[in-house]
């Protein structure tokens, strides 16, 4: 990992980030060095010793002229060869117009497809990206590499539009990731080492399986889903005692105490002031923070105890999520139904235990039979955090309920949460928290992601509730044209990372960066929602078909007026023929 002695010299990154050379601090560390890191190393320490620790900006543009050229060269646009035009589930989508859109996003897994270049393999050492093998679907915009999380909704994507082998090629890199760390990073870039992100692996081989019946390639992939599975374990987790019971509580928590190298500016200017404990406590909890795919939300600030709108109150190595510890328990029985499928019983069993023992962590530590629903728990003070998040909602679809209360009644106590909330009064979907901090995991945004856990959720407890699937399909249609309307608003079309749920057909907004488009597990979640419900989403909300009604039969009485009126011509005309006739006989 040669080049992070560049990429993430912090030396180099405080005078880059002092320039302001670049608007977006990951331009610099996604760019590619022009010789091996030592000489570059070595020619930064004689620029520092010439200029006594001090070089201007002018020395510094200098430097990244002769020393670094632009990024993007690691990367060969790819047009997956498995593409379709038209995929089997769009004809399930009854409405037009809807019908045609999701063709369109259909189009944009070929615009998001990359391959790396043969350059990045043979010279590694000259790049912050980090290599894998097979080609792969980006999220889109800044996020130009291989991210964790994002694949999951992507391959699901991708699976629906009947793409299995670049599904499957994309699964393989993050087997490939596994063996080479013994953990997935956050994205594949180098400095992006030392933190992951939701591990959602299982899962992605779960839809693979489902929709493949794979044997063998199931069979391959045991041996990696089992190293990332006990890294959680190992590095993750802590144990709390609780009534004379021992548990085990899965964190978000990357042991680091300096700034991000891709946003080290932001980070800086963040800590500016701040004593030198301070500063470790928040960048530990930013890079946690960013494991999470949360970075930022209030859900990880605390000030005694309680959520803050302030970004230095950063607090995430003091909770464990919801999120997290329910998907440890679907991965455990996940992967007791894989050895199962293959016959090891041994380690059935052994899975299945770990799943059971996390069905009773999250009934016991993170149930609040006050409120109806799970909540993120506070280590350090042994209480539950309240306060909206979906998140919160996340154990209906990793089905992580416990067995000390029935489904039906954790279903109805969930449905009577939402309400209590009104979280169906928002007219764009579900809002990410009910708390407004300028962060962009926090209100007024809605996520993808966090769109397809509730509705998810809701849709499989539909056998414990009908009134679940009645909330699922609303919260369905009101993301679908919420995102259709901002599709038709922007110009060209965009698909976009995130968008506002309190006013329909607009982008999201707040966080570091502007909104990216693209964008992966959007594209992705509009195929999975249009999948199930496109027999009953209907544009009218968002397209009044009035006005072409009234052109259209405007247009018709126009028609007949013309046809009434040539036929009239044509009879005059042929009494002129037929007058002009007799006369000529006379």
């Amino acid at each position: 990992m040669e080049a992070c002695k560049i990429f993430c010299n912090y030396k180099l990154l405080q005078l880059v980030s002092k320039a302001k050379i670049f608007n977006d601090s990951k331009h610099f560390v996604d760019m590619k060095l022009k010789m091996p890191p030592e000489v570059v190393e070595n020619k930064f320490n004689s620029l520092l010793n010439k200029t006594k620790d001090q070089p201007s900006k002018d020395d510094i543009k200098k430097f990244l002229e002769e020393n670094f050229e632009d990024g993007g060269t690691e990367f060969i646009s790819w047009i997956p060869e498995d593409w379709k035009t038209k995929p089997k589930f769009t004809y399930d989508v009854y409405d037009i117009y809807l019908r045609n859109w999701v063709l369109e996003v259909n189009q944009r897994w070929k615009v998001l497809g990359r391959k790396l270049s043969e350059d990045v393999y043979k010279n590694n050492s000259l790049y912050s990206q980090i290599y894998v093998p097979n080609a792969f679907i980006v999220p889109g915009g800044r996020f130009a590499e291989l991210y964790y999380w994002d694949s999951y909704w992507i391959i699901e994507g991708l699976l629906l539009s009947e793409m299995h082998d670049t599904a499957k090629q994309m699964i393989k890199n993050f087997l490939y990731l596994i063996n080479e760390f013994g953990y997935i990073p956050n994205g594949s870039r180098k400095y992006y080492i030392g933190r992951s992100q939701p591990p959602f692996l299982t899962s992605m081989v779960d839809l693979y399986w489902k929709y493949t019946k794979d044997v063998t390639f199931l069979s391959e992939c045991m041996s990696a889903l089992e190293k990332e599975y006990s890294f959680w374990q190992k590095n993750r987790s802590i144990t709390i005692t609780m009534d004379d019971n021992i548990y085990t509580l899965f964190q978000y928590r990357v042991n680091s105490t300096d700034p991000r190298p891709e946003s080290y500016y932001e980070d800086e200017r963040l800590v500016k002031n701040m004593t030198k404990e301070e500063r470790r406590r928040i960048f530990s909890g930013i890079k946690s923070a960013a494991e999470s795919g949360w970075d930022f939300s209030s859900r990880w600030f605390l000030a005694n105890g309680k959520h803050s709108t302030n970004m230095t109150d950063i607090n995430t190595t003091s909770i464990a999520p919801v999120c997290l510890n329910s998907l440890m328990g679907l991965n455990a029985r996940l992967l007791s139904e894989f050895f199962h499928i293959l016959g090891n019983e041994s380690k059935h069993n052994l899975y299945k235990a770990y799943a059971d023992e996390v069905n009773i962590t999250m009934s016991r530590i993170f149930w609040s039979d006050r409120d109806g629903v799970w909540f993120d728990y506070n280590v350090e003070k042994r209480e539950l955090i309240p306060g909206f998040y979906p998140s919160n909602l996340m154990p209906l679809w990793t089905e992580t309920y416990g067995k000390e209360r029935t489904p039906a009644f954790i279903i109805e106590q969930a449905i009577a949460y939402l309400d209590r909330n009104n979280i169906s009064s928002y007219p764009g979907g579900i809002p990410t928290s009910l708390l407004k901090t300028g962060q962009q995991w926090d209100l007024p945004n809605g996520w993808a992601p966090l769109q397809y856990f509730v509705v998810m959720g809701l849709h499989k407890a539909r056998k414990y509730n009908p009134r679940a699937e009645k909330l699922a399909f609303s919260f369905a249609r009101e993301w679908v044209l919420n995102v259709y309307k901002s599709y038709l608003n922007t110009k060209p079309h965009k698909m976009l990372e995130k968008y506002l749920v309190t006013e329909v057909g607009k982008s999201g907004s707040g966080g570091e960066y502007n909104t990216q488009e693209g964008f992966g597990w959007t594209n992705a979640v509009i195929m999975k929602f249009l999948s199930i419900y496109g027999h009953k989403i209907r544009t009218k909300e968002v397209f009044d078909p009035a006005p072409l009604i009234v052109g259209i039969l405007l247009m018709v009485v126009s028609l007949v007026s013309v046809a009434s009126y040539m036929h009239r011509v044509r009879v005059c005309q042929r009494f002129k023929w037929e007058s002009e006739e007799t006369l000529s006989r006379v």
